[in-house]
């Protein structure tokens, strides 16, 4: 194998104002997706609390800008751009300006108001109608307002609360790190909310770059083992599984589909076909909701958690006979995809040392599935009963994958 060289995936400047560092892993693989196929969206609702239990909508704005501004600086990557560089894919980040910087908010942040449409779906729809394509982050603030306006002591329009939606793509962030994201921001918006809004704030953007984060790979050194019958057993097993038993027709458990690999002669921005077929929903349930599936879940087995009983029931509904998708009779084994993500969002507190963990793909096989088909109309006991058989296998191999990996 060639010998690893982490320093080369460090931010570097080739250019005055211009980092970039090499792709890894999927950051290259989303690079090559349609751009609707990787944004996620998170949504929050804010109320105000008594003394303040409405706010001036001009001050909320201003402290929305100023916390979207911060939040700019602290986290680079919002405005980093994948591009390709001599055949190769890189992430880019161009340093602004005071004047750049009001533009790229001018472009990201955005406000609205409506009479109780505040759905995911209309909120959705709306920052999709106003964001620009080529940005990788952006945010609205939908304010909620009632029948008649109420105007304070100053003659300012007052508002009972805020409908938030984060747009972010997986080019830069996940799941995990949208959360955290809007976390930060809500933590930076509430500040801002409380101190004069003609107050500056001094943030030097040339030293911005300061605060890229360096990727994973930099954990490790020259000296790393990646050769041995362990790490050649498992690059060849998840390759195998990647690019040859994974795709929407045996075994749809990655968006593979349509793949389009680029060549070194393809350009910045290739065109991709139209894929109508996938969608990924992210859903955030109540605590009374998460609280009712965990007791459900506990039922089963003590040790289960919800992580287990969603690959377990995503196995049994893909082999259920009415589904319209379902593995044909001849395929015997299913690999379920169980990815650990490890990116720093957020800069650590000086007393704390943050390691973030490697990114890698480990595949739970469901290896007789003939076991695990349903019959043409079962009943309730031979539902608990699949169930808990495929929940046996997914635990033994989480388990296995704990003990593996320390």
């Amino acid at each position: 194998m060639t010998p690893l060289n982490p320093p080369s995936y460090n931010w570097t400047s080739p250019h005055p104002g211009i980092y970039h560092r090499p792709a890894l892993s999927t950051e290259s693989l989303w690079f090559t997706r349609p751009k609707d196929l990787h944004e996620m969206f998170i949504t929050s609702h804010l109320t105000f609390s008594r003394p303040h239990t409405h706010y001036p909508k001009i001050r909320l704005k201003e402290a929305a800008r100023r916390a979207w501004k911060r939040l700019r600086f602290e986290v680079p990557e919002l405005g980093i751009r994948a591009v390709i560089n001599d055949g190769e894919v890189f992430l880019e980040y161009k340093m602004l300006d005071e004047v750049g910087v009001r533009g790229w908010i001018s472009r990201t942040l955005f406000f609205g108001e409506s009479e109780g449409d505040y759905e995911f779906e209309s909120l959705r729809k709306d920052i999709v109608s106003r964001k620009d394509c080529e940005e990788q982050a952006s945010v609205l603030l939908n304010f909620e307002t009632r029948d008649s306006a109420v105007f304070g002591d100053r003659g300012e329009e007052l508002v009972d609360g805020v409908y938030l939606i984060l747009n972010t793509d997986h080019q830069i962030t996940d799941g995990i790190g949208t959360r955290i994201l809007l976390g930060r921001f809500l933590e930076l918006f509430s500040q801002y909310v409380r101190v004069e809004m003609d107050c500056k704030e001094n943030l030097v953007w040339e030293d911005s770059y300061k605060n890229l984060t360096q990727p994973w790979i930099g954990m490790l050194d020259g000296m790393q083992k990646l050769e041995g019958r362990k790490s050649v057993e498992t690059c060849e097993r998840n390759r195998n599984h990647l690019f040859h038993e994974t795709s929407a027709k045996i075994n749809p458990s990655l968006p593979l589909k349509e793949y389009l690999p680029f060549s070194p002669t393809s350009s910045p921005h290739p065109t991709f076909p139209q894929v109508s077929t996938q969608k990924t929903h992210f859903l955030t349930l109540p605590p009374e909701e998460t609280t009712s599936i965990l007791t459900a879940v506990k039922r089963f087995s003590k040790t289960a958690t919800i992580t287990h009983a969603v690959h377990a029931a995503m196995v049994l509904t893909l082999l259920c006979p009415s589904f319209q998708q379902s593995p044909s009779p001849e395929l015997s084994t299913f690999n379920s995809s169980c990815w650990f993500n490890g990116r720093r969002y957020l800069m650590p507190a000086e007393q704390i040392s943050y390691i973030p963990p490697c990114q890698s793909f480990f595949p739970i096989c469901f290896t007789d599935l003939q076991d695990l088909r349903l019959t043409k109309n079962p009943g309730r006991e031979e539902r608990r009963a699949l169930m808990l058989r495929a929940l046996e296998i997914t635990m033994g191999q989480y388990l296995a994958l704990k003990e593996e990996r320390g």
